[in-house]
């Protein structure tokens, strides 16, 4: 049974998060898309990201500009400190699809007893990085995906806890609602504490090097701060990879390889695969 526990989450006030936030990925248009939007340097990429916006600062001193930008913005209340433990629940909305989940610290015990279950290896020069990110500027803003089977029981919790007013609650010019909600009362924190006990595990979806970043730093921090939502109402996108050097295996000795797994056919014309199983 995996555990979850509330946390005291710095994060940013209702007024100043339409502006303060921004998607995680990397990418040069997404920095741009930053950039552009935000007169202020108190966003969210320049910290996670300052060199995509100072060409002039080394890795080495990212770390402490970072910090001091988090400064900042607790200084000018752009971001703030809860001062209860909470859980938080987070829901995102585009188009016909709404997607909900609680945000959390999950068990770097779990992570090394399995429960929280992995399917990637990691490369250890980007877990250092992160490991380092994480001890300089003393923060993560970037959850681990996690996900899970889903039951009733804590569907009934989410939709319950959705029903009061978010304390968040904006939408991007790309159509998209992001809301979030803050729980504090101990017993409905409780209820929902018991409720994901009964799981069997966690399973990561997207954080794989995070994941292996706390495990270099524990026991400090004393959890990792995940987004968990139930594998129904998760949306995987397709994932594209070009294999442009063989190693010097032949193409026939390739092809031979992953038919001894799969079941291999040509394709006549590049398609998106259609069912579970299924890689194009």
């Amino acid at each position: 049974m995996p555990s979850i526990k509330p946390f005291k989450a710095l994060r940013p006030t209702a007024e100043n998060a339409q502006d303060f936030s921004a998607s995680a990925y990397n990418s040069d248009d997404n920095f741009k898309k930053a950039k552009r939007y935000n007169q202020s340097e108190l966003f969210y990429l320049n910290i996670r990201r300052p060199q995509a916006f100072h060409k002039k600062i080394t890795e080495e001193d990212s770390f402490a500009f970072s910090k001091d930008i988090v400064a900042k913005a607790q200084e000018s209340w752009v971001l703030v400190n809860d001062d209860k433990d909470c859980f938080y629940i987070y829901s995102q909305r585009k188009g016909s699809r709404t997607f909900t989940g609680i945000i959390a610290l999950a068990s770097i015990d779990d992570l090394v007893n399995n429960k929280i279950k992995k399917h990637e290896h990691t490369r250890v020069d980007k877990e250092d990085l992160m490991a380092k990110y994480f001890q300089n500027v003393g923060i993560n803003g970037n959850p681990i995906l996690l996900t899970h089977e889903p039951t009733n029981d804590i569907d009934d919790l989410l939709k319950a806890a959705v029903i009061a007013k978010p304390i968040v609650d904006f939408t991007t010019p790309a159509d998209t609602q992001h809301c979030l909600w803050k729980i504090e009362d101990e017993n409905l924190i409780a209820s929902i504490t018991e409720a994901y006990k009964k799981l069997d595990s966690f399973y990561i979806s997207d954080g794989h090097h995070r994941c292996a970043a706390y495990k270099k730093l524990s026991p400090q921090p004393d959890g990792l701060m995940a987004f968990i939502i139930p594998a129904n109402q998760l949306k995987v996108f397709s994932f594209h990879r070009i294999i442009y050097n063989l190693g010097g295996v032949k193409r026939n000795e390739l092809i031979e390889k992953i038919s001894a797994i799969f079941k291999v056919e040509k394709l006549e014309e590049i398609s998106q695969p259609k069912k579970e199983g299924e890689i194009h």
